[in-house]
C-alpha cells in the first residue's frame, strides 16, 4: 500500500488523501506476471520424436509473440493471444538438445526475453527391418509396417529426412508414405508403396528422380507419370522401373545410352553424346521385351525376361554388357552365352 499526499483547502499544511486533517490508505490494485503457463515438449524431455511440435502457452495474452530455437529450424507458425506454435518444416536432428527462448514485446514495443527451456530429441529408434538395401555410402530399409528408415551419408538429401546431416542410426523418411519396397543407390533412393507408385529422392543433377526436373529433394517426392512399377533399380546417374506387366522404362542421364532409347538421340555418335543427353521422366526401353526384373550400374542398365534370358544396354567400355564386344549399346542387347538366370545385378562396371 502507498500514501498519496496533496494541498487541502483545509489547511495550509500538506495532508494526506482523506477527509480534511484525517488519513486514508490507498491500496494498489493487485498485480500479475506474464509466466509460461505449459511448452511443448515439457522442459528437460528426453527422447523427444524428431517429428515434433514446439510451442508455449503464456499465463495472459501477449504481444507479438516469437520462439528463437537454437540450433536454427525452419518452421510454420501459428498462434493466438495466449499460445505461439511452431510446426518445423523438416525433422529435428536426431540426439540434438534444443534450447527455446521465448520472445514477446514489452510494452515499449522493444523485444523481451521470458526464461529458456530445453529439450532434448531421441537418439535413435530400436527398429526390426524386413528388407535392406545399400547404396554407395548409404542404405535404406523398411520396417513390417512399411515405414521406410535410411542412414549413412546424407549430402543430397539420400535419407529422404529432409536434412543434409549424416546419420549413423536407422533415422525415418520424412512422410506418413508406406511403402513395399525399397533401394538406396549412388546418390539417391526410391521406394515403391503397395500400388507400384515410386518415390524418390536424393541427387536430381541428371533428372534421375523422375520428377521432370533438374532439383534434388531431400524428402520422398512422386516420380512423374501414371506408371506403377513391380521392381526398380537405380544406377549412377539414372533409374529405371518395370512394371507389373514387364514394361521396362528408364529416365536420366542417357550420355552413354543408360535408358535404352533404341538409337542415339540427335547429336550424339555411336558411343557416347557429346552434348548431355537426359530424359526427366519415365520412358520407354525399346525393343518391346517384356522384362521381369531389372538391374543398373554406372551407365548402364541389365534386365531378366520372362525367361530368364539376359539383356543389356549402355555404357560398355569394360565389357560389362556381356555381349563380346566392348560397343556401346542404346537398345537392350542379348547377353552372349544362352544362359538362363534366376537374377541379375549390375555393379559400377561389371554385371
Amino acid at each position: 500500500m502507498h500514501r498519496v499526499a496533496f494541498l487541502s483547502r483545509c489547511g495550509t499544511c500538506l495532508l494526506f488523501l482523506g477527509a480534511c486533517g484525517g488519513e486514508k490508505t490507498v491500496t494498489d490494485p493487485p498485480r500479475t506476471y506474464l509466466t509460461i503457463a505449459a511448452t511443448t515438449p515439457r522442459n528437460g524431455a528426453t527422447d523427444v520424436p524428431i517429428e515434433t511440435e514446439i510451442s508455449a502457452t503464456f499465463s495472459q495474452p501477449v504481444n507479438s509473440p516469437w520462439l528463437q530455437i537454437e540450433p536454427l529450424i525452419g518452421v510454420n507458425v501459428s498462434q493466438s493471444e495466449t499460445r505461439i506454435v511452431f510446426t518445423p518444416i523438416q525433422p529435428l536432428r536426431i540426439n540434438t538438445r534444443y534450447t527455446v527462448t521465448p520472445v514477446i514485446q514489452d510494452e515499449a514495443g522493444d523485444p523481451s526475453n521470458l526464461p529458456s527451456w530445453s529439450f532434448t530429441t531421441r537418439s535413435g529408434i530400436p527398429v526390426s527391418l524386413t528388407t535392406v538395401s545399400t547404396g554407395n555410402v548409404h542404405a535404406c530399409g523398411l520396417d513390417s509396417n512399411g515405414e521406410a528408415l535410411c542412414w549413412g551419408t546424407n549430402d543430397y538429401g539420400q535419407l529422404g529426412i529432409g536434412q543434409y546431416w549424416p546419420y549413423a542410426l536407422p533415422t525415418p523418411v520424412f512422410g506418413d508414405i508406406r511403402f513395399s519396397s525399397i533401394v538406396a543407390g549412388t546418390r539417391g533412393s526410391c521406394a515403391l508403396t503397395s500400388d507400384g507408385k515410386a518415390y524418390c529422392w536424393g541427387l536430381n543433377d541428371h533428372g534421375e528422380l523422375g520428377n521432370g526436373t533438374n532439383l534434388g529433394r531431400g524428402l520422398p517426392t512422386e516420380v512423374v507419370g501414371d506408371e506403377r512399377f513391380a521392381t526398380m533399380a537405380l544406377g549412377f546417374e539414372h533409374t529405371c522401373g518395370v512394371t507389373a506387366a514387364g514394361e521396362a522404362y528408364c529416365w536420366g542421364s542417357n550420355v552413354f545410352g543408360a535408358l535404352g532409347s533404341g538409337a542415339p538421340p540427335p547429336g550424339c555418335g555411336p558411343s557416347a553424346c557429346t552434348k548431355w543427353e537426359q530424359q526427366l521422366t519415365p520412358t520407354r526401353v525399346s525393343g518391346g521385351i517384356s522384362f521381369s526384373t531389372i538391374t543398373s550400374g554406372q551407365a548402364f542398365s541389365c534386365a531378366l525376361d520372362m525367361q530368364g534370358a539376359a539383356y543389356c544396354w549402355g555404357y560398355n567400355y569394360y565389357g560389362q554388357l556381356g555381349d563380346g564386344t566392348v560397343a556401346t549399346r542404346w537398345s537392350p542387347t542379348p547377353v552372349s552365352g544362352g544362359h538362363t538366370f534366376g537374377s541379375i545385378s549390375a555393379g559400377s562396371f561389371h554385371s
